[in-house]
């Protein structure tokens, strides 16, 4: 097995990771590692923990940005431990795969560092070669609760081509938790993040939950907002919540506080998703999206965004041809087309082996531009 440092330069570091012992670690379950892995059947993951009864110790896998909730595994569980951990994902085949890695556990335990899950390094196979991932012209802060952190989040589905999600949310989020933690790395230490072209946020799923009024949630959103805006100076959206139709959950109702604080903010914008209502799908807990839901949700909201924004980004360019990357999402490819395209020049097939930069798949054969 080849062992990798978690330091190394081909693993990009999105989110609040904290350097200690050797390792990363991370207060937020939304914080990523990401990068592309060939030649490998399975990467394990090797990290220090720190575990107490009660608490969990969780790592979690994303291949090729699947929709479906992150893999997880544990470091530990429920346990009195405090040392080296190790867990393991199989990777569906060795060939070429996108990864992202992150760390979880309850809110108020990672965020204290009582429950800590220290990233050391990652095993692969002798013939694995790593790859940092595409770079992206747009950066998104993405602020939230677990719809935005560890297993469930959608924002990453977002045109792949475009935004570099930044995630700082944890699963279990209300509005006036983020409120109180949203400066700090962990509890006690500032937070230091990149500039972002633009910055997402939203809730609701837990306040209400929680019995929280809409007059409640304006005023913990509304101190929150401006948190966000004494550190970053780019457009902030308020995404609404959509309901779930199916139990008449309204989620949905915080969006009244949204519009409000986006009339009283420059540069605050407020996003309503009562267009997909009855569109997105959802996991048998009634809180969370499933892939589904989740496909249709990113891309409804990332379609708002590059309107507001006027941001325009062609998937895929070919003589003649343009494509819009944004209206088929499959777990690895960013884009399928059935149908005729006329490209404009002439075509060679190619074998598998052939390391053409541009593939094009039809009729079970690859071709490539002469």
């Amino acid at each position: 097995m080849q062992q990798i440092d978690i330091s190394d330069d081909r693993i990009e570091k999105s989110g609040r990771w904290i350097t200690a012992s050797a390792g990363v670690w991370s207060a937020w379950g939304g914080s990523q590692l990401l990068f592309s892995i060939e030649g490998s059947a399975s990467i394990t993951v090797n990290a220090d923990v720190m575990c107490a009864s009660g608490r969990v110790n969780l790592c979690e896998c994303v291949i090729d940005n699947s929709p479906q909730n992150s893999l997880a595994q544990y470091f530990a569980q429920n346990q009195s431990y405090s040392g080296p951990s190790s867990v393991t994902f199989q990777l569906p085949d060795n060939g070429r795969h996108e990864l992202i890695i992150k760390t979880n556990g309850f809110m108020a335990d990672i965020f204290s560092g009582a429950s800590r899950s220290v990233l050391k390094s990652i095993f692969v196979d002798d013939s694995a070669i790593l790859s940092p991932p595409l770079a992206k012209p747009k950066l998104l802060q993405c602020i939230g609760d677990s719809w935005m952190a560890a297993d469930n989040d959608w924002p990453r589905l977002m045109r792949h081509d475009v935004f570099r999600t930044y995630q700082v949310a944890t699963g279990g989020m209300k509005t006036s938790d983020m409120n109180g933690m949203y400066e700090y790395a962990c509890s006690g230490v500032l937070a230091s993040d990149p500039t972002a072209d633009a910055v997402i946020v939203s809730y609701g799923v837990n306040d209400l939950t929680a019995g929280y009024s809409v007059s409640s949630f304006q005023s913990y959103l509304t101190s929150l907002v401006d948190k966000v805006r004494e550190r970053q100076s780019c457009p902030i959206f308020l995404i609404q919540v959509p309901r779930n139709v199916g139990t008449g959950s309204q989620y949905d109702q915080y969006g009244v506080a949204m519009q409000a604080i986006s009339m009283t903010r420059q540069n605050v914008y407020y996003v309503p998703t009562d267009f997909v209502f009855n569109k997105v799908s959802w996991q048998s807990d009634n809180k969370h999206l499933d892939a589904a839901g989740k496909i249709v949700f990113a891309d409804y909201v990332g379609r708002q965004l590059m309107a507001a924004l006027g941001w325009e980004y062609s998937f895929i360019k070919i003589p003649g041809t343009s494509f819009n990357g944004e209206t088929v999402i499959t777990d690895k490819h960013a884009l399928r087309y059935a149908g005729s395209v006329r490209f404009g020049c002439e075509l060679r097939q190619i074998a598998d082996s052939d390391l053409a930069p541009l593939r094009i798949a039809a009729d079970g054969r690859k071709f490539t531009p002469k």
